[in-house]
């Protein structure tokens, strides 16, 4: 069997009152397009391999998330080492125990 993850940031609609707000900068942009529901769901396997501890990711569960966190936590999930990783932008980081 094989670890798997799937990382949901939910960005199908961003239609509101049949206008398109694709690309409209922050500060007029509906919030409808700035608050997108993610969902992240590991295999019991995958949590296992990173050593995840649960009550950390739940103690998270209500912090604010932007997309910019996206890109680090796919990063620190994957184990890249990168010079632009940014640990403070990992959603995951300090929540396993990784080797």
């Amino acid at each position: 069997m094989r670890h798997r993850i799937n990382y949901y940031p939910l960005i199908h609609s961003l239609t509101y009152h049949l206008s398109c707000f694709f690309g409209t900068p922050f500060v007029i942009s509906p919030i409808e397009q700035r608050h997108v529901p993610m969902l992240i769901w590991m295999s019991d396997r995958f949590q296992d391999r990173l050593r995840l501890k649960r009550s950390c990711l739940d103690a998270r569960r209500a912090l604010p998330y932007s997309h910019d966190n996206v890109f680090h936590s796919i990063l620190g999930l994957l184990g890249v080492s990168t010079s632009v990783y940014k640990p403070e932008l990992d959603i995951l980081n300090g929540c396993t125990n990784a080797e």
